[in-house]
């Protein structure tokens, strides 16, 4: 999972960035905040970041958002 954050101002781009994403695969949201991250241990017992759940702030509802 690649997590990437950006901020644009031309309108044009943010929407290429978002349909490139979809067709590709990524699952697109805006008025959302990470409320925890998901994690998982590696093979040699490290912990990584294997996801997050995030809360649309407009309607209160959480998803999960992992690879």
């Amino acid at each position: 999972m690649f997590l990437t954050l950006g901020q644009h101002d031309d309108a044009r781009m943010c929407v290429a960035i978002a349909l490139t994403a979809a067709r590709m695969g990524g699952t697109v949201a805006n008025h959302t905040k990470v409320v925890s991250l998901l994690k998982e241990k590696t093979a040699e017992g490290d912990e990584r970041v294997a996801g997050a759940r995030v809360q649309d702030t407009q309607t209160g509802k959480t998803h999960q958002a992992e690879k």
